[in-house]
Formats: structure tokens, C-alpha cells, sequence
């Protein structure tokens, strides 16, 4: 059977070799080419992809992906796109270089399935907004994200949600309990929209000084 080799987006082996199990051909031709629906498993973890490949009758047909060896694009064969696609990190716009950091590692950690660190990074990219706030406050998280919300710094929508941050992150931390996937993925979303409020969405607005027009100069009498 025809195989070929990409990143499965289930077990996340890179260069990983899958083999084509069953194909579909589509009614119809355009300029020649005919789509065949093809569907693929990993030989690592036995989950499936599918994609469409072109084929160019009659050098080449549905029945010969099969067989073809290595299922690769040539003159008779393009090989599109296979779904569903690795999952990638979800990084928003406009954070500064600290809170980058902490999140895309928080992000690269989840994806590959290692709860308790990525849970460490999430918190540590919540720290780092904070300080980004005011990095001049000390002491214990909790505390950290009282005196912002009382100094009007945080509102109460998102002190809920760094307290939310802070106590999934702790959780993560430690062995027991174990800390499902879902307490993870909850963990990124609320930090993302954390720091979605905080530094996305200000970002986003203009720049209202550089953005306002001149006033018109008087005329010279």
C-alpha cells in the first residue's frame, strides 16, 4: 500500500509514516485531473487523516494510489492538504516579550500533552501581565491580584479571572490530583482571555495622539 510520511496531528510524531487505506474517486474531471478522496492511518498511534489527491487519467488512477509506494505529488498526482491538521499554538497579538514567552512555552507544553508544565507556565505568564502592570508588587499571587483590583487596576471581571488562573495553576502543579485535560484547556482559555483584555485589546485601539488630526493654523494678518 502507498504511504508517505507527515506530523499526525493526534500522536504529534514528527515525520511520522502513514498508509493509505482506502480511496473514493469524485464524478468528474477539471482540465484533466480527477479528485480522489483519500484516507490514511499513522502507523504509530492508528488514527486516521484524510485529504484529496489529484490524479491525471489515464496514467494514473483512484485504484493506483494504492499501490503507488511512496504517495508523493509528480507529473499524474498532487496531493493536497491532509486534515485534520497538527494543532498548533494559539498566541494572542500584542503581549509583551515576557508574557510572550511564558505563554507560547504554556501553549507548546499543553499541545504535547505535558499537563503539570504547561499548568506552571500558564501561572508564570499570569505573573508576568501582572507585572506588567506594576512591577513593583511583592508578595504571594493572591495578594498580587487584590491590590491591582483594589487600585482599580484590574476590574473585577478580570480579577476573577486571574484568580481562576492562579488556583487551575496550582492544581497543575502538583502530582495529586491529576489534573485532567480539560482543567488544562480551561487553564488556557482563561488566561488567553486574560491576556487577550489586558494587552490585546489595548493594543489593538489607535493611537489616539498620533491619530488626531492638526488643529488649523490661524491665518497671518
Amino acid at each position: 500500500m502507498a504511504t508517505f510520511a507527515i506530523k499526525c496531528p493526534h500522536c504529534l510524531r514528527d515525520n511520522t509514516s502513514f498508509t493509505v487505506n482506502g480511496v473514493r474517486e469524485r464524478q468528474g474531471q477539471v482540465n484533466g485531473w480527477m479528485d480522489v478522496e483519500t484516507f490514511a492511518t499513522c502507523n504509530a498511534c492508528g488514527r486516521g487523516v484524510v485529504g484529496t489527491v489529484g490524479v491525471f487519467p489515464p496514467q494514473m488512477s483512484a485504484n493506483a494510489i494504492m499501490g503507488a509506494g511512496i504517495l508523493a505529488t509528480t507529473s499524474y498526482i498532487k496531493v493536497g492538504e491532509w486534515l485534520p491538521k497538527s494543532p498548533t499554538p494559539d498566541v494572542p497579538d500584542h503581549l509583551p516579550d515576557s508574557v510572550l514567552r511564558a505563554f507560547s512555552e504554556a501553549e507548546h507544553l499543553r499541545i504535547a500533552g505535558f499537563r503539570g508544565p504547561a499548568g506552571n507556565a500558564y501561572r508564570r505568564a499570569l505573573e508576568a501581565g501582572l507585572r506588567e502592570v506594576d512591577s513593583s508588587l511583592k508578595g504571594p499571587l493572591y495578594s498580587r491580584i487584590e491590590a491591582l483590583a483594589n487600585r482599580s487596576l484590574l476590574t473585577p471581571s478580570m480579577r476573577d479571572f486571574a484568580h481562576r488562573i492562579r488556583t487551575l495553576g496550582n492544581e497543575a502543579s502538583h502530582e495529586t490530583p491529576v489534573v485532567d485535560d480539560d482543567e488544562i484547556d480551561d487553564l488556557a482559555v482563561f488566561t488567553k482571555l486574560f491576556l487577550m483584555y489586558q494587552f490585546t485589546l489595548p493594543g489593538m485601539l489607535p493611537n489616539l495622539e498620533s491619530a488626531a488630526p492638526e488643529a488649523p493654523k490661524m491665518a497671518e494678518t
